[in-house]
Formats: structure tokens, C-alpha cells, sequence
């Protein structure tokens, strides 16, 4: 992810790190997540000027600064979550909770969480995350009895679920192009998906 500096950003998963990639002169920083073994996973820059990424076994959410790399963390109350992926939108960043089977908001003004329960329940495993042009949350259930896109509308706090064109379609990204379509790989069956 392109951060605000102009500068590569990625998680490290297995070393626990986040990474700044200088585009002119190839070098690489790394800077350690504060909580040991936290396993950081996906990243995105956000509205503050920070950068935001989940962190899968920490049951976090963290913020780097791109002008030094200082990360804060951030956990929600409620337990059992696992952050898969995140989108930023507007003054906010939505994120899936694999483990809780929950769609989680936490607001960058005053870092307050909120959850919601995801349609199909506790052990429908929220995985790839997007968001429209109008705002609107796009994620997929990737529990093999769930398999199901859903979309949630911020403004009303309202879901609604699309069946996926292929079992067991495992959706890990989700990516927005330049027209407002969203693109869906689907990890297991071999396809992709769009929707327009």
C-alpha cells in the first residue's frame, strides 16, 4: 500500500514487523509491532494521514505514522476477534472479524469501536473487504456454510446478502477499479468475480 509519503508500505506477518519501502532509493525500514507475535495483516492508508493494518493474533487494530514509523494499537472490547481485512472510508475503517464472525468500525476522530454481527452468524468467517463509490461496505462470509457476499449501507446499519457464484469461493481481497466495480478472486474455486 502507497502511503500518504509516497513510500511502500507492507506487513510483515511472520517477523511481526510492518515495512516502509523508499521508492527512490530502495531502502527498506522495518518497525516492530508492540505486541509480540501479533502476526500484522493487510494494510491501508486511511484519512488521518496514518496507515492502519490488522493484527490477526494481537486482536487489534494498529496506526503507523508515516513520519516516523510509531505504531499505536488499538483493541476492541468485545473478545474472540480476529481482524482478517481492512478498508478505509471517510473518517472511518471497517474491517472483517474472522474469528467473531463480526463486521468491526473503529472511527480515526476519538479511535471508539462498534461491532456488528455478520448475517450468517458467529462462525461465518468475514474475510475480503472492500467499499463502493458511495460509501457502501462490500465483504465475504468465507465460512464454507455461509459462502456469501454481503453488503452493508453505514448510514442505515443494514445488511444485505448475495449468494456467491461458486462454493467454497474463499474471497481473501477485494479490490475497487478506476469505473467503481469491485473485483473478487476466489481463492478455492479457481475464478473471479465482479461486481458492477
Amino acid at each position: 500500500m502507497f502511503g500518504p509519503d509516497g513510500a511502500l508500505w507492507f506487513t510483515a506477518q511472520n517477523s511481526n514487523v510492518i515495512g516502509r519501502l523508499d521508492i527512490e532509493t530502495g531502502k527498506i525500514a522495518e518497525y516492530g509491532v508492540p505486541t509480540q507475535d501479533a502476526h500484522p495483516y493487510g494494510i491501508v492508508s486511511a484519512g488521518d494521514g496514518a496507515l492502519w493494518f490488522c493484527e490477526l493474533s494481537g486482536r487489534k487494530l494498529g496506526r503507523v505514522d508515516p513520519r516516523g514509523g510509531a505504531i499505536t494499537e488499538y483493541a476492541p472490547s468485545e473478545r474472540n476477534v480476529e481482524p482478517r481485512r481492512l478498508v478505509a472510508v471517510g473518517g472511518a475503517i471497517y474491517f472483517t472479524d474472522s474469528g467473531g464472525g463480526r463486521l468491526g468500525r473503529i472511527t480515526l476522530a476519538d479511535k471508539k469501536f462498534k461491532m456488528w454481527d455478520s448475517p450468517s452468524g458467529n462462525h461465518s468467517e468475514p474475510y475480503g473487504i472492500a467499499a463502493d463509490t458511495s460509501g457502501k461496505i462490500w465483504y465475504e462470509e468465507s465460512a464454507t456454510d455461509a459462502n456469501k457476499l454481503v453488503r452493508f449501507d453505514p448510514a442505515v446499519e443494514e445488511f444485505r446478502t448475495y449468494p456467491m457464484p461458486a462454493p467454497n469461493s474463499s474471497v481473501r481481497n477485494m479490490a475497487r477499479d478506476a469505473k467503481g466495480r469491485l473485483w473478487l478472486p476466489l481463492s478455492l474455486a479457481n475464478k473471479i468475480a465482479v461486481v458492477e
